[in-house]
């Protein structure tokens, strides 16, 4: 598997895994455990944007 198709699969990985903490949270509080992953899976998701960014998977358009 080259890298990029490391990187989209792992920020698949992450965002399923980020939408599971975020369903359980609707249903009742996160244990401070899960609330610390919840936390590290969003920087987490940010710096994977960021490679994709670099590794011309992905292009952000900021328009006004």
């Amino acid at each position: 598997m080259d890298t990029k198709d490391k990187l989209i699969s792992h920020y698949v990985k992450s965002v399923k895994e980020k939408d599971q903490l975020l369903k359980k949270l609707s249903m009742n509080t996160l244990p401070e455990k899960d609330l610390h992953k919840l936390l590290l899976l969003n920087c987490e998701l940010n710096e994977l944007v960021g490679k994709m960014i670099e590794a011309g998977l992905i292009q952000i358009e900021i328009t006004e």
